[in-house]
């Protein structure tokens, strides 16, 4: 499988990382910056989608710094019924001024069986 590549633009702005965990269902994220061996990772963001504060953390390295490293993240995902079957999506989207940037919006959805735990990762590129 290919690895999944984001393209940023040095003209754009501070990159921006959102999180969004749908279906109606409680989740627990954190996001980490690995550097180009994908080895030292720093975490950027991490929280809940339950409370008031945003799901979304700027990538504060310069632009250019970026280049090469990696970005992922690992979401816990749990019903609020319990029920089995019930269904969850957890969508990540990489902007630069507001935009979603080329490759970066990535959905990971499935079916409940108790709880879920999804992770990826994206390699950063900038021209």
């Amino acid at each position: 499988m290919p690895e999944k590549v984001v393209r940023l633009n040095t003209a754009d702005g501070t990159p921006q990382v959102e999180i969004i965990i749908g279906q109606a269902q409680w989740g627990s994220y954190d996001f980490y910056l690995w550097d180009h061996d994908g080895l030292n990772a720093t975490k950027i963001g991490s929280g809940l989608n339950v409370d008031q504060i945003p799901d979304n953390f700027p990538i504060a390295l310069p632009i250019a710094q970026l280049n090469g490293q990696l970005l992922s993240w690992e979401v816990s995902i749990a019903s609020f019924t319990g029920k089995e079957g019930e269904l969850y999506s957890v969508t990540v989207k990489i902007t630069q001024n507001n935009a979603v940037v080329p490759g970066g919006e990535v959905v990971n959805a499935g079916s409940l069986k108790g709880a879920a735990f999804a992770t990826d990762f994206v390699r950063i590129l900038v021209p």
